[in-house]
């Protein structure tokens, strides 16, 4: 089986903080997130022009940027840039839903994220509270027997990784032909992610 690669950069001093910051201090951090990215295949092994990109920041809740609660803005403007200049989506846009129930466009504001991915690239903030809520059925569910409504447009872009999960997972499978169980559990996923597809696509026909 093909190991993971995992990269990791280290600086002893970043310069600036994640409240405060210069167009250098960025430059330092875009340099060492684009090693990182690179060490794994590049930002083109992962996204292909014309895709939709939705990266999931963590906003938390509305803290300061200094506070280390949220993500960094820094290397969230960086991680826009590296994606504008290296790839070619038809939309790129930065999402979460903040916890305990606080207001994730004031987290994207207090944290200092919106502004962030916005000057790094972005098209769009989405507090994925405001965004379109799909039922959707819990394949082979055992205490959520109910449908589940999930953010459609985290959907959408799930569903884009479903379809490199299904092939990596009939890959797998070939791999582990000798060992039953192995084969058992990753037939039992590879089934799931066959029926996310098929609830989706009911659902997109549906809208037509």
């Amino acid at each position: 089986m093909k190991k993971a690669t995992v990269a990791v950069a280290h600086r002893k001093v970043v310069p600036g903080t994640p409240g405060n910051y210069d167009e250098a201090s960025l430059e330092v951090v875009y340099g060492m997130l684009k090693k990182v990215v690179d060490a794994v295949g590049g930002m083109k092994s992962v996204i292909q022009d014309g895709d939709k990109v939705l990266v999931r920041v963590n906003a938390c809740w509305a803290a300061k940027p200094d506070s280390g609660v949220a993500s960094d803005p820094r290397v969230v403007e960086a991680l826009m840039r590296l994606i504008r200049r290296e790839t070619k989506p038809r939309e790129l846009i930065v999402a979460d839903r903040s916890s305990i129930g606080a207001d994730t466009s004031l987290s994207f504001e207090v944290t200092g994220i919106g502004k962030a991915a916005l000057r790094g690239g972005a098209d769009r903030i989405l507090p994925l509270e405001k965004d379109e809520r799909v039922a959707v059925k819990i394949p082979k569910g055992r205490v959520l027997i109910r449908p589940v409504y999930l953010a459609k447009t985290m959907l959408e872009a799930d569903i884009q990784l479903e379809k490199e999960a299904r092939v990596r997972y009939s890959g797998q499978i070939k791999e582990f032909k000798d060992f039953s169980d192995v084969i058992s559990i990753l037939e039992d996923v590879l089934d799931d992610e066959n029926s996310h597809q098929e609830t989706f696509q009911r659902y997109s026909e549906s809208l037509s």
